[in-house]
């Protein structure tokens, strides 16, 4: 979606660059926009396990990134 990626946040979109989509977006939905695992896996179409599987992956590549 090129009309929303010209008002993401230079954070965001470094986020974006550096994760895969799904993994960008459970880790902004847990830790930008504060919601449970249970909240983000209903927006992302999957269950709390799986959500928090994914949000903690992202995580884990940002931090041995940086």
């Amino acid at each position: 979606m090129e009309c929303t990626s010209s008002r993401r946040t230079a954070s965001t979109q470094w986020v974006y660059r550096s994760l895969e989509r799904r993994e960008a977006d459970a880790l902004l939905l847990r830790h930008k926009l504060g919601l449970s695992a249970h909240q983000g896996g209903e927006v992302m179409g999957l269950d709390s396990a799986e959500f928090t599987l994914l949000s903690r992956r992202a995580l884990c590549k940002m931090t041995t990134q940086t």
